[in-house]
């Protein structure tokens, strides 16, 4: 147990504000614990009436208020102040003078008041809590309320990023409140010094001398605060409310002095434009796409009401001129800004007006409300985590792996009625192709085992193959004129044995299968559906080719997510046929399901691999969030009759850090998915002339760095097909096979305001 220091005023008083770690200044009942493996300890009992103390106090301390109130003075300079009946928990406290760290603090009950500054170029950060949200400070004077119904951030000046347990995130500025367990968790403008403030507008003379000493000492190259408002001299202090009580009271007359909260470039005009540009998410910069470089200016506002969220994108991307319209970048060919006045309305009415809805569509980012697994929820827009039932045919499905250059509004629902329900995936509502829905039904009144069934198809693998290659000779015919379509079915069971916000523990099993149609006969092969690719006829009877099974388990223990399950496949069906690169090797599908069907007796499509997948991720204060995945195939050597290590592997990983973490307030994001990862990298037999980088990648990265308050440099880069003019993905030969071209999109932009990750 750490020793605390107890000297009753006078001299040592003053001793001790120059020498202690913290400083306290209370009136009325206190008390003091230290938190040691979850166990409050007892360290001081207060007297009655107005004493001063000052304490050591140190990172886990439990400062506890009753009929009274409380100073705290952390040794960076920021005070916090306790209104009655209230409940703080120092869980890091940085010490004086340190180049980094975060302070952060803890209200489990009543009413805190934080007056910090000081912190801009620094490298320290402060941070307060609430038992189910969290506010990022950046140099303010605001109140934290706690109460049996509410958690509530209420800001008298300066900016407070306040992130609640949806992970949904306001920046609140002056005279703004937001209560993070509201049915709305939106940003509400009132009078905070009269609603929330009360005696919390008064802080002691001690602690303000004790301050000026603490912050004369900050080293020159750390920023100093502003200086401290002077607090009227004969200022009544009003009768301090319960900490859910809302009060009405007549504040100080203000001053011409700054608050000590306030930051440079954080006025009223400054915290406006905060607020717009974390709304608008403006994107300054340049952009390459197919090979050329063009110029973007992006606005990608973003709205929330309750647990709804929406984001529009508002791009104009051009080569050299930004007010001509025809020198703006044209996906797929389309003028988006068209709108269908390029279209003939009197001749095709019907094409102009799928134009002009088509180009609306493209303006929606997302829309989204509630997330998987909830009794409703929905997605429209670019979507990179599409996923029907555990997963088995289509797993995190992305459609916005080559966004920009490709933009698609993809659509998935899910409702539960309880006793069954239903989910329904489209990849794009403006150019739909690929299609999934299951439905479920819970037949035992008194165990909640789902059954379900799935289906997902792909109306036009085939469509994105290019005719001839870059010599200008004809390939992919039987492939381009077969023309198949893609039929995936599946059977699943669910059992939630537990399934809380905190623990999670859901048991599942999946058995899909490959069925594959053909529009016309090519290469030897009838039209229609060809069952043979799911039933074989051999010497020894008919047999199930093609198919996949998987039974594991899934779930979350308090931050972290989990998922272990086996997995066993034949053939070319693959677990989650419908990954995340998807788009980008459908025309590889289409030639190994065209090769299969001509010769299904092939030795490589003989055997079973089994594999084990695990995953796991987590996310620490909405600041740093890492997840990874792989999977471990292993099959039968078919000469030896030997267990040999699969070369079917899958490598996914995740990393996201926000502005808090790294020096400088860098912030950044990487993702890394790939199949054939360790053949790839060991260079196995097969896999000499494969890179970490092709059409089995998917690489998308960011880095931010700051310089503004407001303002960040971000360099992205991802990886992408080449296609051509009309949106075709480019083939070129490597290793004696056709194989997408695939090259960098890199991005230097200047972006105001918007979520970093």
């Amino acid at each position: 147990m750490r020793r605390i220091g107890f000297i009753l005023a006078g001299l040592l008083f003053a001793t001790t504000i120059v020498t202690s770690q913290e400083l306290v200044f209370f009136e009325g009942q206190l008390r003091v614990y230290e938190r040691v493996d979850g166990e409050l300890f007892e360290l001081q009992d207060s007297l009655d009436g107005v004493v001063d103390f000052g304490y050591r106090l140190d990172t886990n301390y439990v400062v506890r208020t009753f009929d009274g109130f409380a100073e705290i003075l952390l040794p960076n300079g920021h005070i916090l102040k306790l209104a009655e009946n209230t409940e703080v928990r120092l869980d890091e406290v940085v010490p004086r003078g340190s180049a980094s760290g975060t302070d952060r603090v803890a209200v489990t009950g009543g009413r805190l008041r934080s007056v910090v500054s000081g912190l801009t170029g620094t490298g320290r950060e402060f941070q307060v809590r609430t038992p189910t949200a969290v506010g990022g400070v950046r140099g303010t004077d605001f109140v934290a309320q706690v109460g049996a119904t509410s958690e509530i951030i209420a800001v008298l000046e300066g900016v407070v990023e306040f992130t609640n347990q949806d992970g949904a995130l306001l920046a609140l500025s002056s005279n703004q409140f937001a209560d993070a367990i509201a049915e709305n968790f939106v940003p509400t403008q009132a009078n905070v010094a009269e609603r929330f403030y009360g005696s919390l507008l008064e802080l002691s003379d001690q602690i303000r001398a004790a301050r000026e000493e603490i912050l004369a000492e900050i080293t020159e190259d750390q920023i100093e605060p502003e200086p401290e408002e002077a607090e009227p001299e004969e200022a009544a202090e009003p009768v301090a409310p319960a900490p859910d009580e809302v009060v009405t009271v007549t504040p100080p007359a203000p001053t011409a002095e700054p608050d000590p909260g306030i930051e440079p470039g954080e006025g009223p005009v400054d915290q406006f434009m905060a607020s717009l540009a974390e709304t608008l998410g403006l994107e300054i910069g340049t952009i390459s796409l197919e090979g050329v470089t063009y110029s973007k200016l992006i606005v990608q506002p973003t709205f929330q009401i309750g647990r709804l969220r929406a984001g529009l994108y508002l791009p104009v991307i051009y080569s050299g001129n930004l007010f001509d319209m025809d020198d703006w970048y044209r996906p797929r060919g389309n003028n988006e800004w068209s709108f269908g006045t390029d279209q003939d309305w009197n001749e095709e009415p019907l094409v102009a007006l799928s134009d002009l809805f088509a180009d609306l569509a493209l303006k929606i980012r997302f829309i989204e409300w509630g997330s998987m697994r909830d009794p409703f929820f929905f997605k429209v827009g670019n979507l990179s985590t599409l996923q029907l039932g555990h997963g088995l045919l289509m797993r995190n499905y992305a459609n916005d792996t080559d966004f920009p250059a490709v933009r698609r509004i993809g659509f998935n629902l899910g409702i539960d009625f309880g006793r069954a329900g239903f989910e329904v995936i489209a990849n794009d509502l403006a150019n739909p192709e690929i299609f999934g829905t299951r439905l479920y039904a819970r037949p035992f009144a008194r165990l909640p085992l789902a059954v379900g069934v799935s289906g997902v198809t792909d109306i036009g693998p085939a469509r994105e193959l290019p005719a001839v290659d870059t010599d200008g000779n004809a390939v992919f015919d039987v492939e381009r004129t077969a023309d198949p379509l893609f039929l995936n079915v599946a059977l699943d069971l669910d059992l939630p044995v537990i399934e809380r916000d905190a623990l999670a523990l859901i048991l599942f099993a999946d058995a899909g299968g490959l069925l594959p149609y053909l529009r016309s006969p090519a290469g030897g092969l009838e039209a229609g559906m060809q069952t043979q690719a799911l039933l074989h006829e051999t010497a020894n009877g008919t047999g199930l080719r093609n198919y996949g099974i998987a039974a594991g388990v899934l779930g979350n223990i308090t931050v972290l997510d989990y998922r272990l399950e086996y997995q066993q496949t034949h053939g070319i069906f693959q677990p989650g046929f419908y990954g995340p690169n998807y788009d980008r090797i459908r025309g590889e599908r289409v030639r190994e399901t065209i090769a299969y069907l001509q010769n299904p007796d092939a030795p490589q499509y003989q055997n079973e691999t089994v594999g084990i997948y695990g995953e796991a991720g987590f996310t620490i204060a909405n600041l740093f969030r890492f997840q990874a995945g792989y999977r471990w195939p292993w099959t039968r050597d078919p000469d030896t009759n030997e267990i040999v290590i699969g070369t079917d592997d899958y490598l996914g990983a995740t990393l996201g850090l926000r502005p808090g973490l790294l020096p400088l307030g860098i912030s950044g994001a990487v993702t890394y998915e790939r199949r054939y990862f360790a053949p790839t990298l060991t260079g196995r037999s097969g896999f000499e002339n494969a890179r970490l980088f092709d059409e089995n990648t998917v690489l998308q990265g960011e880095i931010a760095y700051p310089v503004a308050p407001i303002m960040d440099v971000v360099a992205t880069i991802t990886t992408t097909p080449v296609r051509d003019s009309a949106g075709r993905i480019v083939y070129e030969e490597r290793a004696g096979e056709l194989r997408p071209r695939f090259g960098p999109v890199i991005s230097i932009e200047t972006r105001i305001g918007g979520a970093r990750f």
